[in-house]
């Protein structure tokens, strides 16, 4: 489903599909048990909240120990059409010479 927002940068603010990325990995981290916070995020360009950051925390037992950061983005660069093979927005889990692939633009990043 996450392979489905056209969240392209520099466009993805004026269709609202950030929003509605950040809204979706809200929820499915929420509903994973992770605590989340959504920031109105950089507003260069746009107005303030077209952007959203999403921070998602998984405390551990122990606070002492270390924390791992894991940091990620969910814009993807403009599709061009001729270069794909599949629709660049269905986001297709397809089996292939005996392997499942996953078809989608952002899908390896």
């Amino acid at each position: 489903e996450l392979l489905r927002f056209q969240t392209v940068s520099f466009e993805g603010h004026k269709t609202a599909q950030n929003v509605s990325c950040v809204r979706f990995l809200k929820e499915l981290l929420e509903r994973s048990g992770l605590e989340t916070e959504v920031l109105d995020g950089p507003a260069t360009g746009c107005k303030a909240g077209e952007k959203p950051v999403l921070i998602a925390k998984w405390p551990g037992k122990d606070p002492s120990l270390p924390a791992v950061l894991l940091n990620s983005h969910y814009d993807v660069v403009p599709v061009l059409t001729e270069h794909w093979s599949r629709p660049a927005w269905e986001g297709a889990l397809l089996r292939e010479d005996d392997e499942e692939r996953i078809y989608g633009r952002g899908a390896q990043d």
